[in-house]
């Protein structure tokens, strides 16, 4: 099936594309990006993951699944044109749209969500195509979206959507093009309420008599405990990287005497909690004795099946942080190593972000080596630098975002 692309050709003609073609053209693309993972036109979602500057971001889509089905191929056409062409000069030369040549995938998706809003009104309307839309219906819609009990802003941002679906009719079939917004010749704040909203932004910051604590047992975990956590970590990984993927001829003798051993010295087996039970710990004891995990079952089952399972399952890295001048854990267990290198992981980033004032995902993107240590004369304070790469504002010289972001350096507060 064949449909109507949203763009004309240097000759004006028009150009077709087939439903099973990718939604995104070449020039869109990552150099790096295979163009046969990008969604097809025809597609109720379009993923736009490859528009996003790095990997930590979320992955925001297009879904024309939400678009009543009359009205849903004109917008998908006009969802190409969003997402391939640079937003139309009437709208970049204008003093108060404030508008990206090209828009971020997040703003992509506020538009076509939108639009979706026009979309179902339209059709309460018994407005099935676009072309049928007058100037007078508009006028109505903006009186409409102004008596909602939005925000200033989202109403604004509703209307707006409307002026660029009609900034983009030179570049749609004539049934997908709309007149112009009466507000865009006139003024949007004559079709909305008069409000004492400011355009300041509406999160408040988190109270000092939570950030402080936060912060602060942060720092101490990372400074008191993570020498601990990473050497249980590194011997966590060790263990599992013991375990014999076949069964080990040479480790059943090993196996059987820890299993006597535990036994001896014990009482028990190493375990965990699972569900509020104790679980024997498999793992643990298969790289214990580098065998497959079929021998450490064999071996409890034939050596040790009378001994109770324990919630234990101890490394054997030293502590070394102190709590209240006392070793803030006897041990840390086999299982407990990866949620504990998940929380200094957390805490690593809390402090990080608060210090610097980086944003998650650059912090993410930082690479060992990244904050070397500082050169002093003498004469003041150490000064650290963060050096990684920026993405909000990271964009070419056409403007658009440049994936894997700029380079750039950051200094701690």
């Amino acid at each position: 099936m064949t449909t109507a692309h949203a763009s004309t050709t240097g000759g004006g003609q028009p150009r077709r594309v087939r439903d099973t073609d990718p939604y995104l053209e070449p020039h869109r693309l990552p150099e790096t990006y295979d163009g046969e993972t990008v969604s097809r036109f025809g597609d109720l979602r379009w993923d736009l993951s490859p528009l996003n500057t790095n990997d930590h971001q979320v992955h925001d889509c297009l879904n024309w699944q939400l678009f009543p089905l009359p009205l849903r191929e004109s917008f998908r056409r006009a969802g190409w044109a969003l997402v391939n062409l640079p937003t139309p000069d009437a709208l970049l030369g204008s003093r108060t749209a404030r508008r990206r040549k090209w828009p971020h995938p997040a703003s992509m998706r506020s538009v076509v969500g939108q639009w979706c809003q026009l979309a179902q009104w339209l059709l309460a309307r018994n407005i099935t195509e676009l072309e049928a839309l007058t100037v007078d219906d508009l006028a109505d819609y903006a009186v409409e979206v102004g008596r909602l009990k939005i925000s200033t802003t989202t109403a604004v941002n509703r209307l707006a959507a409307v002026t660029l679906l009609w900034a983009f009719a030179p570049h749609l079939p004539p049934g997908d093009r709309i007149p112009k917004p009466p507000w865009h010749a006139e003024s949007m704040r004559d079709y909305l309420p008069r409000t004492n909203t400011t355009n300041e932004n509406g999160t408040h910051p988190i109270h000092p008599a939570v950030m402080s604590p936060l912060l602060i047992w942060a720092m101490r975990f990372v400074d008191d405990f993570a020498d601990d956590i990473l050497t249980a970590w590194l011997e966590h990984q060790t263990l599992i990287g013991r375990i014999a993927p076949h069964a080990n001829p040479t480790a059943s003798a090993t196996m059987r005497k820890l299993v006597e051993q535990y036994a001896a010295e014990n009482g028990s087996l190493p375990g965990r909690i699972h569900d509020g039970h104790p679980v024997l710990a498999i793992s643990y004891l298969a790289g214990r004795a580098n065998a497959s995990k079929e021998q450490a079952s064999y071996a409890v089952r034939t050596y040790g099946s009378h001994l109770p399972v324990t919630d234990q399952s101890p490394l054997r890295c030293p502590i070394q942080g102190r709590l209240d001048e006392r070793a803030w854990m006897e041990h840390i267990n086999f299982h407990d190593a990866p949620r504990l290198m998940h929380r200094l992981s957390t805490a690593c980033l809390i402090v990080i972000l608060y210090l610097t004032g980086m944003r998650p995902g650059e912090a993410l993107e930082l690479r060992v080596g990244c904050c070397p240590e500082p050169g002093t004369d003498g004469t003041g304070p150490r000064g650290y630098q963060l050096h990684g790469n920026y993405f909000k504002g990271a964009r070419d010289s056409d403007g658009k975002h440049v994936v894997g972001g700029f380079p750039g350096t950051c200094r701690g507060r």
